[in-house]
């Protein structure tokens, strides 16, 4: 059916069964692009019903924007593990995206083909739903999609489309610690714009602040790493004592379905990151110590360099993955901390790991002979 990774235009039928009522299979016809092998269904069942784990229904129907990113991948297997019935919107092709539907049970992940720039498919994607989370954003421009239409205008429409469909109860925004008054980055301005544009079209919206993302598949720490194994060094432009508050991606998930489930929530803003806070040299030092790469130097440059240099790396097809875009220099100038007297992750029943023992999980990785170095050299034994 989708031949070469293409979905086929015209009519597809889709077949669900309504979970905790008749076990009639209802069926469905969805026009244009065929939604996924489960289409939704007409009703859907909003009661709670199971002892509260992965095959119970908890009540809730969200639909996720940007749920194959990073941050998207754990927050959908938070809420799977709960009984949350997921519609998980896409755009490009479904193979980016249909590894999600084994983080639910069967049925419960339901994948949508959308255009974010047609407001009716959009509310098609939410018309069935009663959350809606916006975990959509964009860290690199391109020609076809720039900072201010994928951070600020997609995020508007998505809230205005939530308020229009007259059935979201609950609207969740995530946004970043730097989208502050000042901030040079384009990044940063076009991330605050997003909350403004959020909070105008959907009041009641609870919008979540997040320090740098670190895990497994992290673009921040990893960055780092690699560029040292690779490199033997780590370059830094310009201010290297911007204050950086990163957070585990495993917490943020947790604050976000604990956010869900909290109706007192509604309307508050909460600034997510760990307790500690570092600066930009001493994450890099701490990233070179915990791989053991002694030989990996931090080599510091003026940020008018980095600039030019980035600027020139981004219209090479040979974009190094590790490499720093233009605005990202910019970015890293500033500081990504909570504001005094803000309400964090505690509020909502999250205790942060802390990053110096968290991140030793996946830096270990880049270590070379990692298994050994680990265990005390007393208590290895040879055998004679």
């Amino acid at each position: 059916w989708y031949g070469r990774g293409q979905q086929e235009e015209g009519m597809a039928t889709a077949i669900g069964l309504r979970r905790g009522a008749d076990l009639r299979p209802t069926v469905v016809v969805v026009s244009k692009r065929a939604m996924s092998s489960v289409g939704l269904t007409a009703s859907m069942e909003r009661a709670r019903a199971g002892m509260g784990g992965r095959s119970s229904v908890s009540g809730v129907v969200a639909t996720v924007f940007g749920a194959y990113g990073f941050l998207g991948k754990y927050v959908v297997n938070r809420l799977g593990r709960t009984g949350t019935q997921i519609v998980a919107p896409y755009r490009g092709d479904i193979y980016e995206a249909r590894d999600l539907k084994v983080l639910g049970d069967l049925g419960q992940i339901v994948l949508v083909h959308y255009d974010a720039n047609n407001r009716e498919e959009i509310m098609r994607t939410m018309e069935h739903s009663n959350v809606v989370i916006n975990l959509t954003g964009k860290r690199k421009e391109t020609y076809f999609s720039t900072f201010d239409s994928a951070n600020h205008q997609l995020s508007k429409t998505i809230a205005e489309c939530a308020t229009e469909v007259g059935c979201i109860e609950r609207f969740i925004h995530v946004s970043s610690l730097s989208a502050v008054e000042g901030a040079q980055s384009k990044w940063s301005q076009s991330k605050l714009a997003g909350e403004n544009a959020v909070r105008e079209a959907f009041p009641s919206a609870t919008v979540l602040r997040l320090g740098p993302l670190v895990g497994e598949e992290d673009k921040f720490m990893n960055r780092f790493a690699v560029m040292a194994k690779t490199l033997n060094r780590v370059p830094l432009f310009g201010r290297q004592d911007a204050k950086f508050q990163p957070i585990f991606v495993g917490d943020v998930s947790r604050a976000i379905s604990n956010t869900v489930f909290n109706p007192r929530t509604r309307g508050k803003d909460y600034d997510l990151a760990a307790p500690e806070s570092f600066t930009l040299r001493e994450i890099v030092d701490f990233v070179i110590e915990t791989m053991r790469h002694p030989e990996a130097k931090v080599l510091p440059l003026p940020p008018v360099l980095g600039q030019i240099g980035n600027r020139i790396l981004e219209k090479s097809p040979i974009f190094p993955r590790f490499a720093l875009t233009e605005d990202e220099v910019t970015e890293y100038q500033e500081d990504h901390v909570c504001r005094p007297g803000s309400k964090g992750a505690r509020d909502l029943g999250v205790d942060p790991e802390l990053i110096s023992v968290k991140a030793v999980d996946f830096l270990r990785r880049f270590r070379t002979g990692s298994h050994f170095l680990d265990v005390p050299q007393d208590h290895i034994k040879i055998r004679p």
